[in-house]
């Protein structure tokens, strides 16, 4: 949902700013300045852009806790309002290219003939710009500082301008520039009035080309939210797929309008090429989407060829893979813009504002597709559903396009039969396949005969060596959920974007154990709030505290809710009829940072780190939105894990639990973290306030193996010794010389994707026995 918000504001900022540039270029101010003044327009908003969102917080944070809206209503609000942020630098983004197209192309057909180059040097800067950000800027400065970079480059720039070029040099009447909005005179002629007035008189394939404009953006957003879920399937959903499916698709839009500067000159053929790149747009987003749908294939022969290379290396063979998937369907849709937009602007002596006009037409249909896509299409019909209206949609315009330019029923026909064919020929999506999770190499995969002879659906075996199938699936707005079992039915779970993260086997030890923990601090408890339902495990273990009166869980995932009452209620069956218990479809951190209520006990145990956006939950701002809810005597139950992760993400997350509680207390478990964090007192002293009795921890006998003999005081001094790892004061000790994990710098974001699909642990924290002194740990650590 943030994706398809900052999207569709983004666009229908551009899209307006496209729309309103015609009304400058019309008063006479010269284009070049207008430019010039749109970039120091967008510098000045990127240094004040950190405090105008934290302004925009306000009035939402006001509106939420006094309503605690459910999320369509959340999400409507923070559409608007977050929207509204990132609209105004986006407008002035919009007017740059119409604007520029009025200072650089005077001739008359020059503007038709010329701007595929310009739009392929201004898509280039895209692709560039989305790969450096991605993968070097926001890992390495923060969000804060490259923005601050960005804001930087645009006043440079600006300045540079005026040093070095005498027409920008002159004064820009700015008062003249405010009246070109505002005036009716020859401004007028480009209201959305004027606009539909005009196009009743344009003719037949101007009016085509100005549809074909609107559905490219639409059909490019739901194309681009399709290949952003299967790569994620595919590769694992890091933070880094972003930058790599859209490089490609930026990529493929450089190489469209580049080919197209080719035949640009043939004017008479525009409408056929138009035609045909539509039908061969449909055909290769086929194509295309079938290869991204096998994408974990290619994964599992990276990984037995590379076996645990660097990130640098796999990032290469990720690259590479999703150009090749998506380099020709983006080629041939990105050649539909400069083919489009050459048809309304020839033979027009008002070029730039047939730009204007169509520019805002492609961004509107790109806005279109953004909020339709992510919000309707996607989670209601599934990606395959969303596959073949995509295609189905190209190919009926093709036919629709063939029929007005060739005025044959047999021409028209073609590209509608061809589609057909071509959607029979290409199968749907194999479930079983795209959850399989193959990216992720922390575990013995099964040898590629085991596959090829039994298939997936008979061979697939997991860690244990149990034959897995498929019971249940969802493609759910964040993520695709799906539910596993094994072929015995002795081991059930569940997995999102393939990695699977939760079961009825050796995980209840890992929920069961934060319970546990929570009722060795806080017995007396009558206030629980658990972030992440998970199989509801953690939940359900909340019910053995005494004196519970309230247990709210938070889950951000409707299919997770609906899959957890449906296929594990054999694990966490009360939870559904206990009227103690509460289950709200929200969002963890959203709910903490505007709820008035307080807890006893906040368990937070989210999905891994290295999926986007979880990150956000182990910060150091989490952490103190969490404390903050607690009331004075409360404790936190944070799970971590340390598999897959170096030191220094790892560290990173005790760092910033460090700073924010000032008792905490930290133990260890198989390759799992449980951090205890209190708002005051003494470090815990944990075998000295041991109590003789406590129903909540009455299972460990048989989830740690502890013998009921010994009496409940020796089972809880034997977790202690087997499971105490630091306190607060060691804690401190061993991180201090680490950065911290921060909403700015997202470092356990950035660093759990280079290393989540490696077998990595980080050796300082494999327990007690094996543990060295803070000073040894730190001197050993970049050995490791």
């Amino acid at each position: 949902y943030s994706l398809a918000t900052t999207l569709s504001a983004y666009l229908a900022g551009l899209a307006v700013g496209a729309w309103l540039a015609p009304r400058l270029v019309a008063s006479g101010i010269d284009g070049l300045r207008l430019y010039l003044w749109a970039e120091l327009g967008v510098g000045i908003y990127g240094l004040a852009f950190e405090p105008l969102l934290r302004l925009a917080e306000i009035p939402y944070s006001a509106w939420v806790t006094t309503f605690q809206p459910s999320i369509p209503a959340l999400s409507a609000a923070q559409f608007v309002i977050a929207g509204a942020v990132v609209f105004v630098p986006t407008c002035l983004m919009g007017t740059t290219l119409p604007v520029l197209c009025s200072a650089l192309f005077k001739g008359r057909n020059e503007v038709s003939e010329r701007l595929p180059s310009l739009y392929a040097i201004n898509t280039l800067g895209a692709c560039v710009g989305v790969i450096v950000g991605g993968f070097l800027l926001l890992p390495k400065l923060g969000y804060q500082h490259s923005i601050l970079l960005a804001a930087g480059i645009n006043l440079t720039l600006f300045v540079a301008a005026i040093l070095l070029i005498p027409a920008a040099s002159a004064s820009i009447p700015f008062r003249q520039a405010l009246s070109a909005f505002v005036s009716h005179g020859r401004g007028d002629a480009f209201s959305f009035r004027a606009f539909w007035r005009g196009w009743k008189h344009a003719t037949a394939i101007q009016k085509a080309a100005g549809a074909a404009l609107l559905l490219s953006g639409m059909v490019a957003m739901w194309s681009q939210i399709l290949w952003n879920r299967l790569a994620s399937l595919g590769f694992g959903a890091s933070t880094y797929v972003f930058p790599i499916v859209t490089s490609a698709i930026l990529a493929g839009i450089v190489l469209g309008s580049v080919l197209f500067r080719r035949v640009s000159g043939l004017h008479q053929w525009h409408g056929r090429v138009l035609t045909l790149l539509a039908a061969g747009g449909g055909l290769a987003f086929l194509a295309g989407t079938w290869g991204m749908g096998n994408t974990p294939w290619y994964a599992f022969h990276v990984h037995r060829i590379e076996g645990e290379r660097s990130f640098l290396t796999y990032s290469i063979a990720e690259l590479l893979w999703t150009w090749l998937c998506l380099v020709p369907p983006s080629a041939i849709l990105g050649a539909i813009f400069p083919a489009a937009l050459s048809i309304l602007t020839r033979d027009r002596s008002d070029a730039a504002v047939a730009v204007g006009q169509g520019y805002a037409l492609n961004i509107v249909g790109l806005l279109i597709g953004a909020v339709s896509g992510s919000f309707f299409l996607l989670p209601i019909l599934g990606i395959d559903t969303m596959r073949v209206i995509t295609a189905s949609c190209l190919l009926l315009f093709s036919g629709a396009l063939a029929t007005l330019i060739l005025n044959g029923l047999t021409q028209s026909l073609a590209p509608i039969v061809l589609g057909a064919i071509a959607l029979t020929v290409t199968p749907g999506f194999d479930r079983v396949l795209i959850t399989s999770g193959l990216f992720y190499n922390r575990f013995n995969k099964p040898t590629e005969d085991v596959l090829h002879v039994g298939g997936f659906e008979t061979a697939w075996t997991n860690q244990r060596g149990n034959f897995r199938r498929l019971i249940d699936y969802r493609d759910d707005p964040h993520a695709t959920v799906s539910i596993h079992e094994t072929w015995d039915r002795s081991l059930r779970f569940f997995a999102i974007n393939g990695k699977v993260d939760g079961n009825t086997g050796g995980d209840l030890r890992t929920t069961k154990m934060v319970v546990e923990l929570g009722g060795l601090v806080r017995p007396d408890a009558r206030r629980i709030l658990t972030i992440g339902l998970g199989i509801g495990s953690t939940l359900s273990e909340t019910l053995l505290f005494q004196r519970m009166q309230n247990s709210t869980l938070i889950e951000l995932s409707p299919a997770m809710i609906e899959f957890a009452k449906k296929h594990f209620a054999e694990v966490n069956g009360k939870i559904w009829t206990d009227p103690r218990i509460h289950i709200l479809n929200r969002d963890g951190r959203e709910y903490l940072r505007n709820t008035r209520d307080t807890y006893d006990l906040i368990i937070s145990e989210p999905s891994n780190p290295w999926v986007e956006g979880v990150a956000s939950l182990f910060t150091t701002e989490y952490y103190r939105e969490v404390s903050d809810r607690l009331t004075p005597d409360g404790a936190a139950l944070l799970w971590f894990h340390t598999y897959g992760l170096d030191c220094d993400a790892v560290a990173s997350v005790l760092h910033s639990a460090v700073e924010v509680f000032p008792t905490l207390d930290v133990f260890s478990a198989g390759g799992d973290l449980y951090m205890v964090g209190r708002k005051g007192g003494p470090d815990l002293p944990m075998h000295a306030n041991l109590p003789d009795s406590a129903p909540v921890l009455e299972h460990l006998s048989s989830t740690l193996g502890l013998e009921a003999k010994f009496g409940t005081r020796a089972w809880y001094s034997e977790l202690i010794d087997k499971n105490f790892l630091f306190d607060r004061s060691h804690t401190f000790e061993v991180v201090r010389a680490f950065e911290t994990n921060t909403d700015d710098n997202q470092l356990l974001q950035f660093d759990s994707g280079r290393t989540y699909w490696k077998s990595l642990s980080c050796r300082f924290l494999t327990g007690k026995k094996q543990l060295p002194g803070p000073e040894e740990v730190v001197a050993d650590l970049p050995k490791n």
